[in-house]
């Protein structure tokens, strides 16, 4: 189990004291046997741990941040000799996907920046 996962399960189990597999299941859209197998030292997916992760930080709290960025790309090194080539196409494909939504994302906050300033000049 990579030092990532042990403390994220540490965060979880702190956040959700006692919260049974089950209750973890439902929250988490995790299957229950699986959430055993983690729990009990298996390396996560993944979308595991993103999903996990994400119940660890509160919603409305919950932004990327530096940390959680390496937190992920730290697990990804640390489990990457060991995926098959079908979970690495997988890791690829959900990291295309971030970096699509945040070219998204800066392009609207650029858009913005630029439409205010326009408004600025013409005030």
């Amino acid at each position: 189990m990579s030092i990532e996962q042990s403390k994220l399960i540490q965060m979880y189990r702190k956040k959700f004291p006692n919260e049974s597999f089950r209750k973890m299941s439902k929250r988490t859209g995790i299957q229950i046997s699986r959430l055993f197998r983690v729990f009990n030292g298996q390396e996560m997916r993944i979308s595991e741990f993103l999903k996990i992760q994400e119940f660890v930080c509160d919603q409305s709290e919950f932004t990327p941040t530096v940390n959680s960025d390496e937190q992920i790309w730290n697990w990804i090194k640390s489990n990457w000799s060991g995926l098959s080539l079908s979970r690495k196409l997988h890791v690829q494909n959900l990291i295309q996907h971030y970096i699509d939504e945040m070219k998204d994302y800066y392009l609207d906050e650029n858009e913005m920046a630029e439409e205010e300033e326009k408004l600025s000049y013409e005030a």
